[in-house]
């Protein structure tokens, strides 16, 4: 049986599937401003977690 996601999770998966529909709306702006093939363009995303100091 799968276990259920979290409200945590789900917000998580959410806001990940939105920053890959921004980047991919971006690669298309991208390419279409400086008139390439929006297969040439490579953005790189680092996403880092936000910890309270003393759990680093």
């Amino acid at each position: 049986m799968k276990s259920e996601k979290t409200n945590e999770e789900k917000a998580l998966n959410d806001y990940a599937s939105n920053a890959r529909r921004n980047v991919l709306e971006f690669k298309k702006i991208v390419a279409a401003f400086c008139g390439i093939d929006e297969a040439d363009v490579k953005i790189n995303v680092e996403v880092k977690r936000n910890e309270p100091e003393e759990m680093r």
